[in-house]
């Protein structure tokens, strides 16, 4: 799970957020912080598979598909990094994302993806929700898209929609 440029800062506020709730529903949260203070987009995504493989080398950690999850520039890598090996990955949660410019979208053709945009963010991104799950699901990937009441760009997660989503996709390792 990344967000925003990657850096130390950003990280230990996404580990204490959505990473700690995750946490603490039983699954295993990797927040990396980036080696170069810039986010996992472009030549940084290689970095993100090489992470997985080294957690899933550990015996307490599941072997299956990981699933992707990103905040902001982070959620955007993540469908980046799904994108290109789409067979290694359970689904992507973009919170928020937009699809990023020169995107394969067609990779994601099945792949499960978890959308939420603030009604309030800043950067106005609620304005391309629905722009960026047509995309996505032109493409053929399963989107479930929504925008978060009263919540800017970075927001508490809304677990009444994601809980069963997650319950879906990763229905052996939910309540672990």
């Amino acid at each position: 799970m990344g967000g925003g440029s990657g850096e130390e800062g950003i990280a230990r506020d996404v580990q204490g957020g959505v990473g700690q709730d995750l946490a603490d529903r039983g699954y295993v949260v990797a927040v990396p912080v980036s080696p170069n203070a810039r986010s996992f987009r472009g030549e940084n995504n290689r970095l993100i598979p090489l992470l997985i493989e080294t957690l899933q080398n550990d015996a307490r950690v599941s072997k299956g598909k990981a699933m992707l999850a990103g905040i902001s520039n982070g959620g955007m890598s993540a469908l980046e990094v799904a994108a290109a090996a789409p067979q290694d990955y359970a689904g992507v949660m973009a919170i928020p994302a937009l699809v990023p410019r020169g995107l394969n979208v067609s990779a994601l053709a099945g792949m499960p993806i978890y959308l939420r945009i603030g009604d309030q963010d800043e950067a106005g991104w609620q304005d391309r929700l629905d722009e960026t799950a047509a995309t996505l699901r032109a493409a053929g990937a399963q989107v479930d898209a929504g925008l978060v009441f009263m919540s800017p760009h970075m927001f508490a997660m809304e677990w009444e929609t994601l809980e069963p989503w997650l319950q879906t996709v990763l229905p052996a390792q939910t309540g672990n």
